[in-house]
């Protein structure tokens, strides 16, 4: 549908930084359909992904990774585009 922006889901466990992306994406027309830490993805099932996932993960420890891993593999079978964004800012 062409205007349509397509879903998004974020991932991040600094408050702030979650805060500002969902304020970015949402003034750049995004429909986010969730907003919720990364430890959230090792916890109990599986959650529904948007056509974009934005996760913010600037110091990976081992959970971090597992999450990742996860992650790219549900992106990748979903088809789902999966942008990490390891920068300290």
């Amino acid at each position: 549908h062409a205007g349509v922006m397509p879903s998004l889901v974020l991932f991040a466990d600094r408050l702030h930084v979650l805060s500002q992306l969902r304020e970015d994406a949402v003034n750049a027309g995004f429909h986010i359909t969730a907003a919720r830490s990364i430890a959230s993805l090792l916890d109990g099932e599986a959650q529904a992904l948007g056509e974009v996932v934005l996760v913010d993960c600037p110091v990976p420890d081992g959970a971090a990774l597992a999450a990742l891993t996860r992650l790219d593999m549900r992106s990748a079978q979903s088809g789902a585009q999966l942008i990490v964004s390891t920068a300290r800012w």
